[in-house]
């Protein structure tokens, strides 16, 4: 921190300091004064000494306070200088990082164009191999055990109601079957009579909606340009578009069946009820029902089946074969 200047001087007014201080004390010792002689005012050695001493203390302390000072003064340069530096050196990465950001934007397009190329020129059994690795890397999207099993049950359940669609009398003697089974259940428990009400509610509903034509006559009465009930034999024909599609009627009544043989396992729903007038309730509202739809379709005039199809038939062939 000091100059070697300031070390030297400073060592050399302490040797010279010691040196006068131990010539006083071989002086003291060697004049013997008693002591009721000794006077309050100092010699002429000692005055002399200590205007020294104080002279060589100014002297010390003014060239410590200019060293410090002027060592201050370098510090606060130097720091200044730093200072400045770190702002340029700032300020040059912060125009690298910026020049760097536009040249990838520029170049981002002919990377993308090299992509492509590249991948043009992969094996087609590598990408294969390398989807594979990735399916099975992650493990989130894979489904779980039991929803694989459900989805392969849904399958199969599908699989089997596409081969019974086309064959529509065996699946209403299954239907049948199944209503008969309930029906047997349903005398043998001598119960179950509510639930048995609510399943041929629901039949009866399905059947009004397997009755009603897709489109609301009404509608067709206001916009002539849409399409036509068929009313007549002879008229141009047009196939009957039900609101509930047999297949459909025929499925949702199955499972309604199931459920109630399901429901019949389950005292919880034997309700105790006077089952005549349930049955007595059932018949008028059927009734009624019936008359308000027969009454809808002779208002309309349509028929809530397809009647009157034509069936293309080739001429009959009365040319002779000619064997060559």
């Amino acid at each position: 921190m000091f100059s070697p200047r300031f070390i030297l001087l400073l060592s050399f007014y302490a040797l010279v300091a010691v040196m006068l201080g131990h010539g006083t004390e071989i002086q003291v010792k060697s004049t013997v004064v008693p002591e009721t002689v000794q006077s309050s005012t100092p010699s002429l050695n000692e005055t002399s000494v200590v205007e020294i001493v104080e002279k060589m203390a100014i002297g010390a302390r003014d060239f410590v306070v200019e060293s410090a000072s002027s060592l201050i003064h370098k510090v606060g340069e130097l720091m200044r200088q730093a200072m400045e530096t770190l702002q340029e050196l700032m300020k040059s990465e912060e125009n690298e990082v910026a020049n760097s950001t536009i040249a990838a934007e520029t170049v981002t397009p002919k990377r993308k164009v090299t992509k492509k190329k590249k991948s043009k020129k992969l094996d087609p059994r590598l990408t294969l191999t390398r989807g594979k690795m990735d399916d099975s890397s992650d493990l989130r999207d894979q489904p779980g055990i039991v929803s694989r099993f459900f989805s392969s049950l849904e399958i199969k359940y599908q699989y089997y109601l596409d081969r019974l669609t086309p064959f529509t009398a065996v699946r209403w003697i299954i239907n049948l079957l199944f209503n008969a089974l309930f029906v047997a259940r349903m005398v043998y428990l001598q119960g179950f009579y509510i639930v048995t009400y609510a399943l041929y509610i629901y039949y009866l509903n399905l059947f009004l909606l397997f009755l009603t034509p897709s489109i609301d006559p009404q509608l067709m009465d206001e916009d002539d340009d849409g399409p036509v009930l068929p009313s007549k034999g002879n008229d141009e024909f047009r196939p009957f578009m039900r609101r509930l599609p047999e297949f459909k009627f025929w499925h949702s009544s199955l499972k309604a069946c199931i459920f109630a043989i399901g429901c019949t396992f389950f005292e919880f729903f034997n309700v105790p009820v006077f089952w005549p007038i349930l049955v007595l309730y059932f018949i008028i509202l059927f009734c009624l029902t019936m008359k308000r739809q027969i009454m809808h379709m002779i208002k309309y005039r349509y028929i809530p089946f397809t009647v009157g199809k034509p069936k293309m038939a080739g001429k009959e062939d009365s040319g002779k074969v000619v064997m060559g």
